[in-house]
C-alpha cells in the first residue's frame, strides 16, 4: 500500500501516529447516547455519528426506551454527523411519538449536521431549538398533558 504524501518511501516510519489516527477515526465513527429526565422531559443526548451503520439499532433502542415518555428532547450538541439513514431514524421516532400523542423536539443542532437538515429540508418536520434550555422551556406550551413516567 502506497499513499501519495510527498514523504517519499519512508512515510511508514511514523506508524504509531498513523495507528493513533486510525484509532481516532474509528472512535469518531461510533455513536453513543444517554438518557436524563429534566422537568418531566426525557432528554436523549446523542454523541458521535448517527449514520447507516447504527441508525436501525438506534431507532429500535429509542422506541423501546421511550415507551413511557410523552415529552422527548434530543440534545444534538455532540452529534458530529448524520446521514440519510440517521435522518430516517429520527423521522421514524418522531412519527411514533406523534401517534402516541407525545411531543419530540431537537436542540443544539451543530453546523455539519445542520447542512444535511437544510439540504433535505427535514428541518420543516422538527421543532429545533438553539439551546437545551430554550427547548425545555418550550415544553410548558406543549399540547400534551402531564407526561407519562
Amino acid at each position: 500500500m502506497r499513499r501519495q504524501n510527498g514523504g517519499g518511501p519512508g512515510f511508514l516510519r511514523n506508524a504509531p501516529e498513523t495507528d493513533l489516527a486510525r484509532a481516532k477515526t474509528k472512535k469518531d465513527m461510533t455513536m453513543d447516547y444517554r438518557f436524563e429526565t429534566i422537568d418531566n422531559v426525557l432528554v436523549v443526548s446523542i454523541e458521535g455519528r448517527l449514520v447507516a451503520s447504527c441508525a436501525e439499532e438506534f431507532k429500535d433502542a429509542m422506541l423501546e426506551h421511550l415507551q413511557n415518555a410523552n415529552w422527548i428532547l434530543f440534545d444534538l450538541k455532540d452529534m458530529v454527523h448524520i446521514d440519510s439513514s440517521g435522518l430516517g431514524a429520527l423521522v421514524s421516532i418522531l412519527q411514533w411519538v406523534h401517534t402516541r400523542g407525545g411531543v419530540m423536539k431537537l436542540a443544539n443542532l451543530q453546523p455539519r449536521p445542520k447542512i444535511v437538515f437544510d439540504i433535505t429540508k427535514v428541518y420543516r418536520v422538527f421543532e429545533i431549538f438553539d439551546t437545551t434550555e430554550e427547548a425545555l422551556a418550550s415544553f410548558a406550551n406543549s399540547p400534551t398533558d402531564a407526561p407519562a413516567q
